[in-house]
């Protein structure tokens, strides 16, 4: 009875030990190419950005976590015969994340799937110099806004230390706020107020990003 119960204890701290090497916190940083879709596309170019990252791996299977970022495009608007303008958007994630890994034997290679939620501030600035007949102006609307998608994705072990995080993922921000308003106080300075569309109420971007995780 003594050696059983010697032997279970033995396996049970081999588990404990297992689960606690197996649970940790990884910190750090991705670049990431964007690829635009539906109205966005016909606006912009895809993108590259940068993010900040950190995952906790609360055991063998699941993780929650953060991501930030920046993420600029290059506007595909040209110049007009009379009127010059452009537009910049950038794209400014604030993530939480729950992941889901493959538990393999070795752990140096860890498939993982999961989703992603949370708020995005879009922000489109828009510049026209004026022509003849149409007043100049520069306007910035900053939309905060909610949305989320899937993400897939493997870590590879670098060292004990880095991980190596591929991944590939989806981001849909249902509802962006498309119109606006602005003011030229130009042609003897009576103020005029007009309107416009900046040409996009959604997004729906995909995106591959690499990137380094130290396990703390």
């Amino acid at each position: 009875m003594k050696k059983l119960l010697l032997i279970m204890l033995f396996f049970c701290g081999l588990n404990v030990a297992y689960a606690q090497q197996e649970s940790g916190f990884l910190l750090g940083a991705n670049v990431a190419y964007t690829f635009t879709t539906g109205d966005f596309k016909a606006l912009n170019k895809n993108g590259i950005g940068v993010n900040l990252s950190g995952k906790y791996l609360i055991n063998r299977v699941l993780g929650i976590g953060f991501e930030s970022g920046y993420h600029p495009y290059k506007s595909k608007i040209s110049d007009g015969q009379s009127v010059s303008q452009s537009m910049e958007n950038s794209v400014i994630p604030f993530l939480a994340e729950a992941t889901f890994y493959y538990p393999t034997w070795d752990r140096t290679l860890l498939p993982y799937f999961g989703i992603h939620f949370g708020g995005y501030l879009v922000r489109t600035k828009i510049s026209q110099t004026g022509g003849l007949t149409v007043p100049g102006f520069t306007k910035t609307l900053n939309n905060f806004t909610f949305g989320g998608g899937p993400d897939i994705g493997v870590l590879i072990e670098v060292t004990e230390s880095i991980k190596l995080d591929l991944k590939l993922k989806g981001d849909y921000i249902p509802k962006i706020e498309s119109r606006y308003t602005y003011q030229s106080a130009s042609y003897g300075g009576n103020e005029q107020t007009y309107d416009g569309n900046i040409g996009f109420t959604k997004m729906l971007d995909f995106g591959c990003s690499v990137g380094l995780l130290y396990v703390f």
